[in-house]
């Protein structure tokens, strides 16, 4: 999923995703807490370890609004 902002948790680092849902995060040690944020779509929140290439599969779940009359 394209532009995807991806950011340390409680912090203002991070990133966005590239045009094919890629980004990369590095200089990263010990366990790391990720948030995904996309206009449209929930939070989603993972914690993973790194290693020289971490591969995630992230599913972002599309936020969902009631009109009212």
């Amino acid at each position: 999923m394209p532009f995807v902002q991806i950011m340390f948790e409680s912090s203002t680092i991070g990133t966005t995703s590239d045009l094919d849902g890629n980004f990369e995060i590095s200089n990263t040690r010990g366990l790391i807490t990720l948030s995904f944020r996309s206009v449209g779509y929930k939070t989603k929140v993972m914690t993973v370890k790194p290693g020289k290439s971490t591969e995630l599969f992230v599913v972002m779940e599309p936020e969902v609004y009631a009109l009212e009359d």
